[in-house]
């Protein structure tokens, strides 16, 4: 097996795909039921026309089903015509195993992947979810987990609710961005990277003090002979640059793998949330909420920090409310 020519397969399985191949759900509402999270993702007809495409007649896929094991109940009740009722199904899982062969069918490797019924045409969803995900894992569609999820308005027009068409052009520009990274590091000779898949996406009513668009991250200077780690005086420049949540969770990351300095660091980073809560620098309840739920996950380290936050916190909290 040429391991050079299976690298470049690879690659070719993982390209970005165009603006108009990636479709988008909505996911997590808020709590007015307005607005919701976008989700990017590609349909299986996406993914199997990149497998053809690179591929050709080698890959192949096969499907098993995982039924859960339930206590038994009592028999079906009857009904009124003396048949009786017909029993529930129990769950299931479907497992797919996606096979790819690069010695033209002499040798085959799989990857797997399984998903459980969905809420519509549930053995359907199942399936093709399935074969999604283990596209996934071959890097079909993987760099979408790394997509800014944005919160949208929600059309309930309809029978089903979906996301309004306003929002489509700036969900668009989002997964043309992506595409034309990629194109630029192809040009440039780099290697591709989608966003980090980890990350908190912003929260709405956050506008002042966490504007949509992302940051350059700072670039990590080079240790010299002698000197300080790489990191030890980066996660200053990524704390200051910080304008949203995600480059603020970059931040932290960078600060806490690198230790030595977690008083000083723990420290600049509750000014900071501090300084997001403080009248004038937020719009209102919803964003200082939106600052604490992130605090929540990603709280200082440090006890006394923490008490300072809490304490900036419900300080905003009764000045937004006017008491």
């Amino acid at each position: 097996m040429d391991l050079e020519a299976m690298r470049k397969l690879m690659a070719r399985l993982a390209e970005p795909f165009s603006a108009e191949d990636v479709d988008w759900r909505l996911g997590t509402k808020a709590k007015s039921g307005e607005t919701a999270l976008a989700l990017a993702y590609i349909d299986a007809r996406a993914a199997t026309e990149r497998l053809d495409l690179v591929m050709g007649p080698f890959w192949q896929s096969e499907y098993h089903e995982l039924r859960a094991q339930v206590q038994r109940g009592p028999e079906p009740e009857e009904r009124g015509d003396g048949r009786k009722r017909r029993a529930k199904r129990s769950p299931s899982i479907i497992i797919c195993r996606i096979g790819l062969s690069f010695d033209e069918g002499k040798t085959w490797i799989w990857r797997s992947d399984g998903s459980g019924d969905t809420d519509f045409e549930a053995e359907k969803g199942a399936l093709s979810g399935a074969f999604k995900r283990a596209a996934v894992k071959w890097g079909i569609g993987a760099y979408l987990y790394g997509f800014e999820s944005p919160w949208v308005q929600i059309d309930a027009s309809g029978y089903t609710e979906k996301i309004h068409r306003s929002e489509w052009p700036k969900l668009r520009q989002i997964a043309g961005a992506a595409l034309a990274r990629y194109q630029a590091a192809q040009k440039d000779g780099r290697a591709f990277r989608a966003p980090p898949p980890d990350e908190e996406p912003a929260r709405p009513g956050f506008e002042t003090a966490a504007p949509p668009a992302r940051p350059a991250a700072p670039a990590r200077p080079e240790p010299a002979q002698g000197s300080a780690p790489a990191g030890a005086d980066a996660w200053r420049t990524a704390l200051d640059a910080a304008a949203d949540f995600d480059a603020l969770a970059a931040a932290v990351k960078l600060a806490r793998s690198h230790p030595g300095h977690g008083a000083d660091f723990e420290k600049a980073y509750t000014d900071k949330l501090i300084a997001w809560i403080t009248p004038g620098a937020t719009t209102g309840a919803e964003a200082i909420d939106a600052v604490a739920k992130f605090a929540s996950k990603v709280r200082p380290a440090a006890g006394a920090e923490t008490q300072r936050f809490t304490a900036a916190l419900d300080k905003a909290r009764r000045e937004a409310r006017g008491s």
